[in-house]
């Protein structure tokens, strides 16, 4: 069975199909292409689902003769469209954990936020800027040594969480100075290495760190 994201919710077929089948009404010569299944989930412990009513499709020559309860053991899918919910609260899984992420030698957020949170097996960078651990810009005018201050800034908070930069998987520039891209370009080859996460460069007038000219974000898997 899948729900909208496409994923597959594990139910037993015990808890689902009762003896509503009618075994007349699944050999009807008339409506042998199609079965009617009624199924009552009550208080599933895992999924939480209350279904009314799914239109559950099976064809004659997919079908040996036996019993009702053995004919839907067979391979079959309800897509969500199939499917009329009733109005209680529907609960898909587990809800992934939350955690939020501070890391020693990185200076005190500036606004209302910390230094990456984990989602499961995601964690999400906040915009790192060139700024030692007193929050003091790093690299002067010099918009190639404020990228290698900010990358490692990135690489400690991503090391924190568990993660590295070869599992980043979007990472985020911005830049007060678009054309600054080329000289950026060999420090982000520098730490990602042969992995290429998917990426975007973004202009902007200025950043929240007086005479910062580069701030990166990332989002990135991690593993074990």
């Amino acid at each position: 069975m899948l729900h909208s994201a496409r994923q597959h919710i594990a139910l037993e077929r015990a808890e689902l199909v009762g003896n509503a089948v009618d075994d007349e009404r699944l050999h009807s010569p008339q409506d042998d292409s199609q079965l009617l299944v009624l199924v009552a989930v009550q208080g599933h412990g895992r999924a939480g689902l209350e279904l009314d009513q799914v239109q559950h499709r099976t064809f004659a020559e997919q079908r040996a003769p036996a019993d009702a309860c053995r004919e839907l053991e067979c391979a079959d899918v309800a897509e969500v469209h199939e499917l009329r919910l009733g109005h209680r609260r529907i609960i898909l899984g587990s809800v992934p954990a939350r955690e939020e992420i501070r890391v020693a030698g990185q200076p005190e957020p500036i606004s209302h936020y910390t230094d990456a949170v984990r989602v499961g097996d995601l964690v999400f960078v906040s915009g790192c800027v060139p700024v030692d651990a007193d929050g003091r810009l790093v690299g002067g005018d010099d918009v190639v040594e404020q990228a290698r201050q900010t990358f490692a800034n990135v690489g400690a908070v991503l090391a924190a969480a568990g993660s590295s930069f070869a599992d980043v998987a979007k990472v985020t520039v911005f830049l007060t100075d678009v054309d600054d891209r080329a000289k950026i370009n060999p420090v982000r080859q520098e730490v990602f290495g042969e992995s290429r996460p998917a990426s975007t460069l973004v202009e902007v007038s200025r950043l929240a760190i007086p005479g910062a000219k580069i701030e990166v974000e990332a989002v990135a898997v991690v593993r074990g």
